[in-house]
């Protein structure tokens, strides 16, 4: 018998704790607008995030190319020689040595961890489980995962994540180490994988596309480093531009523009996207290992940035038109500021959008 119901009757580590303290076995699917996450359990235990099911994206695929633990050409590759084998694709990535073992562990582990902070931070959306040992038949499996501690590991993310933010809330911000590298002793791991890319200035978004770690450990690194007096930070210097500017592109997409009475938020905007323009037109993106990016990195990199940087254009001139940032972004095409093509791209790149329950901020990652 299933279990199923919204999140806005339990909360997703309601369901979670259920589901480890009865130490069932089984799948559950976590859906909101229209887009969904699956977690399989096995005795209580998460063992992934995969669905077997031909024509199902991978997850797992998605987080390794995401933060540059491989390449998307080398990708299609491993995946060619997986189906030819019957091999599961990250059993090829260890066969083929581009991971360890325990590396592909230590993946596996992090966006199950990634995948877990995510769907507690939704307010709204609904949740089915279906109960059964079968559902994770032939599923290549990295380990098993107690629920209480991947809960306790997102909250203290939840909880942090906003405040580092703060601190680094333009993907565009440059950043290098300050002076000589301290002792090995003196830094965690993850504080010197990102220091050791920091030789010359790279902008935040190059750092959390090639340091192989998740988004939120290259987060916390750069915190834990500028705390200790060990990095540079730059940040883009943009004039202040026309709010008219506003206005002509609001005339253009057939809306009415009511300027909000502090405007603020919308010349920080302008600001975003201008930079973004400015930092997008570069050729060249440094790598992990030195070497240039390929063309096709360089253009997947400047498209997602060009289209953050008209999300967050299109959020502020939602909020001064309506005094409050959007539930979701799927409202701005719904309201006419966006276009259908900005929201496929915003959906191919994947962005994961959260609004405060006061609706005065956002995160967009």
């Amino acid at each position: 018998m299933s279990l199923e119901g919204n999140l806005t009757a339990f909360g997703i580590s309601e369901i979670l704790q259920l589901i480890a303290v009865q130490q069932k076995s089984g799948m559950l699917t976590v859906t909101r607008q229209g887009s969904s996450t699956k977690l399989f359990f096995h005795e209580g235990k998460i063992v992934s995030t995969r669905d077997r099911r031909r024509g199902s994206r991978d997850p797992v695929k998605d987080y390794l190319t995401r933060y540059g633990v491989i390449t998307r050409k080398e990708l299609e590759r491993l995946t060619d020689i997986a189906e030819k084998s019957k091999l599961d694709v990250t059993e090829v990535i260890v066969s083929e040595n581009l991971l360890t073992k325990e590396a592909m562990e230590t993946h596996y582990r992090n966006h199950i961890q990634e995948t877990v902070h995510d769907i507690l931070t939704w307010e709204q959306g609904s949740y089915k489980f279906i109960p059964g040992r079968d559902v994770v038949n032939g599923i290549k499996l990295w380990g098993e995962f107690n629920i209480e501690g991947l809960l306790m590991e997102s909250m203290r993310r939840i909880d942090e994540y906003p405040q580092i933010l703060k601190e680094f809330s333009d993907g565009s911000t440059l950043v290098k180490k300050r002076g000589r590298l301290p002792k090995k002793e003196d830094l965690t791991s993850n504080e010197s994988v990102v220091i050791g890319m920091l030789s010359e200035k790279r902008s935040i978004d190059d750092l959390v596309a090639h340091a192989m770690l998740p988004r939120f450990e290259v987060y916390e690194a750069l915190k834990l480093l500028n705390e200790k007096n060990l990095l540079e930070v730059a940040k883009s210097r943009i004039p202040d531009p026309e709010l008219t500017i506003g206005t002509k592109l609001a005339k253009r997409r057939g809306i009415r523009f009511r300027p909000s009475k502090n405007p603020l938020p919308l010349v920080v905007s302008i600001m975003v996207l201008l930079a973004a323009g400015f930092w997008n037109s570069r050729s060249v993106l440094p790598t992990f290992s030195g070497k240039p990016a390929t063309d096709t990195e360089v253009t997947t990199a400047i498209e997602r940035n060009q289209a953050e940087a008209e999300l967050r254009w299109f959020l502020e001139m939602y909020k001064a038109t309506h005094g409050s940032y959007p539930s979701t972004i799927a409202d701005l095409e719904t309201a006419g500021i966006a276009s259908a093509s900005l929201m496929e791209r915003a959906s191919q790149f994947e962005f994961r959008y959260y609004l405060t329950p006061d609706g005065t901020r956002f995160t967009l990652l």
